[in-house]
């Protein structure tokens, strides 16, 4: 398994679970709306689309991947539309709705989402028992 592939099998991993992908989309896109997504992998990163976006997820960004990418993203104009990428370096690469996340933030995001969710629940057990 090449690095690309270990990077994007991860990415898998991480979009699946719900907060850790709110926490990506809330750091890149104003405006966020939370909403469910049908996840597949690509040989270039992972795409993500539900009614609302599309939405790719890249692990590496060139120039290359961007042209390729457009051209799928085009077939659904109707949906917003980004192309997220982990890669500091994708910066060089112009175009529009290219968002280039730095992943210590996001990190410190699902951090703060799984804190914040494990306060809640215990809460949840405190309110249970004062209650009973």
């Amino acid at each position: 398994m090449t690095t690309i592939e270990k990077q994007i099998n991860i990415l898998n991993i991480l979009l699946s679970i719900d907060y850790q992908r709110e926490a990506l989309f809330e750091l890149a896109i104003k405006n966020y709306q939370h909403t469910a997504f049908d996840i597949k992998d690509t040989k270039l990163g992972i795409f993500l689309e539900n009614d609302i976006y599309q939405i790719f997820v890249l692990p590496i960004l060139t120039q290359k991947i961007s042209k390729s990418i457009k051209r799928e993203l085009k077939s659904s104009v109707s949906k917003k539309q980004y192309i997220i990428t982990l890669d500091e370096t994708g910066k060089n690469v112009s175009s529009e709705n290219i968002i280039t996340i730095n992943s210590i933030d996001w990190m410190n995001k699902i951090i703060d989402f799984g804190i914040n969710k494990q306060i809640l629940n215990l809460k949840l057990i405190r309110d249970y028992h004062t209650n009973n």
